[in-house]
C-alpha cells in the first residue's frame, strides 16, 4: 500500500496541508478544499501517516466536508480537548474515511524528536492566533516549516518502522478493518481484539475479592501474604489501601511490596561471578491465562490465549513481529486497571499484581533455603542472583515451574554494576550488555539526550575506559546535546541576556565570557533549568555531523560522568573519585 506522510497548519484565514509520498518523495502543497478533495480521491486507499493523527485526520475531515470551520475545529481539539463525537454530527463521523497511522509513539512532541535527531528545531514566527489573512511572506514561511515537519515525520517513521509494520500485522492477523483500527495505539488495538464488536462494559464492585492461588506456599515470608490479605480485608471494609506498602528484607536484600509490584535491590553493588538472570516468560499474560484472571468484559479468553501462543511462536523463530504481540499482551494488565477502559476489571488487576509478587517471593524463599545463590535484586517479573551452585538453582526453579505453571528464562552474565533496582548494567561474554535506567540506556536517534554520558558510563563499566578518554575523543556536537522542554508553568527561557519563547531547547555546556545558566521565567517567577550547567549555549539549528566548537565545555560532561560512577549519594559508588 502507498504510504503518505502529512501535516496540517490551520489559521483563521488560511488552511494548509502538506503530504509526501514516502516511496517517491513527491510532495503536494494543498491550500483549498477542491485540491484536498482531488488528493483524497486519488489516495483514499493509501495509508495516511501523521504525527498526532487525532488532530490532523479530523482537521482534514472538517475541510473535506466543507460545512465546518477548520479553525474552530482546531481550537476545539487543542484548547478544549473535545472528542470527534462532540464536534461532528453523527452522520459526518463516517464521512471521508481514511486509513491513518499515528507516528506519535512516545509522549514527546515532534519538535523534541527533531531535537534528538539533531535537526533544525527553530519554529515558525507566524502566530497561530492571527485574526487577519496571512501576508505572502507569512504564507511562504508557514509552507516552509510545514514541509520541514513532514520531512521530519518521514524520518521518524523510518525510525519506528518495526512498530508501524507490527500495527499492520496485528490488524491483518485479527481481521481488524484498517480504517477503524490502524490509528489506535497498542492497548486500544488489544482491547478491540479482546472486547469484540459492540460488546458492552459491565461494572464490578468486588475489586478486593482476591483469592490467592493454592499453589502459593510460603513459610519464612508468610507474613507478606498475610499483609496482602489484611490489606484486602481493609479494602473490602471501605478503607483506601492503595497507598500502603510493606518494607522488609528478603534474603538480606531490602524489598518493597506494594500495589504496583515488588522491587528489591542491593544498593551501590558491584559483583563479578556467575550472575544469573531469571525472568518469567510473559509473566502477567501467563498469570492471566493460568489463573483465569481475564477481564470479565472480554468477549473470549481464547482470543487472548491465541495472541499469547502466536507471540511465543514468533519469539521462538526470532521473528520481530513478536514485539507487537508482546506489547498487546502486556498492555492487557494496564487495561484491567484503566477506569476509562471497557476492559476495566479491578479485581482481576489486583489478582495479577498480588499473585505475581507472591509467586516471585515463593521462588526467592526456595532459593534462599537451598543456599545455592545470593540474591542481588528482584523486580516485577524476575530475579538476579550471584550463583555458586547452578545445578541446585536450576533444580529449584524447575520445580517452581511445575508447581506454578510459569516458565522461566535463564540468562548468564559475568558482571553486574547496580546503582539501585532501576539503574544497572549487566555484562556477559563477548561484552554482551544489558542495561536498565536512563543513566545507562542506549540512546536511539529519537531518544538522544546527552548520549556522551551514556557512552562514557558504558565504556567505563564494560572496558574500564576513563570517562575523560571517551568524552575527549568525541568530536560530534550532537553527542553533547541536552534537550529540554519548557514546562507549562513558564512561558520563556532566559539565557545569556536573550529571552526565548520556544517549546524545545537544545543546550550545551559552554565555557568563556558571556555564558550563563539557563532560567525558566514567567513574569516575576524564575527557576533554573534543571540538569543543566551553570554556563550554557543554545543551538536549535541543524547539527547533524557538526564538529565540537571551541566554546564547548567538555569538562562539565567529564565531571558529570565521573560523579555518576563514583558518587556515594547519586551515583554507582564505584571506588573513589578519579578527579
Amino acid at each position: 500500500m502507498k504510504v503518505i506522510v502529512g501535516d496540517c497548519e490551520v489559521f483563521k484565514h488560511y488552511f494548509l496541508f502538506v503530504a509526501t509520498d514516502i516511496a517517491t518523495g513527491e510532495t503536494n502543497v494543498i491550500e483549498t478544499r477542491d485540491d484536498l478533495l482531488d488528493f483524497y480521491n486519488k489516495n483514499v486507499d493509501s495509508i495516511w501517516v501523521f504525527y498526532n493523527a487525532e488532530y490532523d485526520r479530523h482537521i482534514l475531515k472538517a475541510k473535506l466536508l466543507g460545512t465546518y470551520d477548520t479553525y474552530t475545529v482546531s481550537q476545539e481539539i487543542i484548547y478544549y480537548d473535545k472528542k470527534p463525537f462532540q464536534i461532528f454530527k453523527r452522520k459526518d463521523l463516517e464521512a471521508y474515511p481514511m486509513i491513518c497511522y499515528d507516528a506519535k509513539t512516545t509522549p514527546h512532541g515532534l519538535k523534541k524528536l527533531e531535537a534528538f535527531l539533531g535537526e533544525d528545531i527553530r519554529e515558525t514566527t507566524v502566530p497561530f492566533d492571527l485574526q487577519r489573512p496571512l501576508t505572502e511572506q507569512e504564507r511562504a514561511e508557514v509552507i516552509f516549516y510545514c514541509k520541514h515537519d513532514v520531512e521530519q515525520t518521514c524520518k521518524v517513521l523510518k525510525q519506528i518502522k518495526p512498530a508501524f509494520t507490527s500495527h499492520l500485522a496485528v490488524c491483518r492477523e485479527f481481521n481488524l478493518p484498517l480504517v477503524d483500527n490502524l490509528h489506535k495505539n497498542m492497548p486500544k488495538l488489544a482491547e478491540t481484539i479482546l472486547m469484540g464488536e459492540g460488546r458492552g462494559r459491565a461494572k464490578f464492585n468486588d475489586e478486593f475479592d482476591v483469592k490467592i492461588p493454592s499453589c502459593i506456599q510460603l513459610t519464612t515470608y508468610k507474613f507478606v501474604q498475610k499483609w496482602f490479605e489484611n490489606m484486602l480485608a481493609k479494602g473490602r471494609s471501605g478503607e483506601n489501601v492503595y497507598d500502603q506498602r510493606l518494607e522488609c528484607d528478603v534474603a538480606g536484600v531490602p524489598h518493597v511490596f506494594a500495589w504496583g509490584g515488588v522491587h528489591g535491590a542491593l544498593p551501590k553493588y558491584k559483583c563479578t561471578g556467575n550472575i544469573v538472570a531469571l525472568d518469567v516468560t510473559s509473566f502477567y499474560p501467563s498469570m492471566i491465562i493460568a489463573f483465569n484472571y481475564y477481564s470479565r468484559n472480554w468477549q473470549s479468553p481464547q482470543q487472548y490465549k491465541d495472541m499469547y501462543d502466536t507471540r511465543v511462536k514468533l519469539k521462538a523463530a526470532k521473528d520481530p513481529r513478536q514485539t507487537p504481540y508482546k506489547l498487546a499482551l502486556n498492555s492487557s494488565y494496564g487495561l484491567l486497571k484503566d477506569k476509562l477502559s471497557r476492559s476495566y476489571d479491578p479485581r482481576m488487576a489486583n489478582s495479577v499484581c498480588i499473585t505475581g509478587q507472591l509467586l516471585l517471593l515463593m521462588l526467592m524463599e526456595r532459593i534462599e533455603a537451598a543456599d545455592c545463590a545470593d540474591l542481588i535484586q528482584s523486580n516485577s517479573d524476575g530475579v538476579y542472583y550471584n550463583v555458586h551452585d547452578e545445578d541446585k538453582l536450576r533444580a529449584v526453579y524447575k520445580q517452581w515451574e511445575v508447581d506454578t505453571g510459569m516458565k522461566m528464562e535463564e540468562d548468564h552474565y559475568n558482571t553486574i554494576v547496580q546503582k539501585d533496582v532501576n539503574n544497572y548494567i549487566l555484562i556477559g561474554d563477548n561484552n554482551v550488555v544489558k542495561t536498565k535506567g536512563i543513566l545507562l540506556k542506549k540512546r536511539t536517534p529519537i531518544d538522544n539526550d546527552t548520549p556522551i554520558i551514556q557512552k562514557a558510563l558504558q565504556e567505563y563499566f564494560v572496558n574500564g575506559t576513563d570517562p575523560r578518554t571517551t568524552i575527549e575523543a568525541s568530536n560530534n556536537l550532537i553527542d553533547f546535546q541536552i534537550i529540554k522542554s519548557r514546562p507549562s508553568s513558564f512561558d520563556k527561557m532566559e539565557l545569556n541576556g536573550v529571552q526565548y519563547d520556544l517549546k524545545y531547547y537544545r543546550l550545551f555546556a559552554a565555557r568563556g565570557a558571556g555564558y550563563r545558566s539557563a532560567v525558566w521565567s514567567k513574569g516575576d517567577k524564575y527557576a533554573k533549568v534543571s540538569g543543566t550547567p551553570e554556563s550554557c549555549a543554545l543551538d536549535n539549528g541543524y547539527i547533524v555531523d557538526a564538529p565540537c566548537p571551541q566554546w564547548l565545555d567538555k569538562e562539565w560532561y567529564i565531571l558529570k560522568a565521573t560523579e555518576l560512577i563514583h558518587n556515594q549519594e547519586n551515583g554507582f559508588a564505584i571506588g573513589t573519585l578519579l578527579i
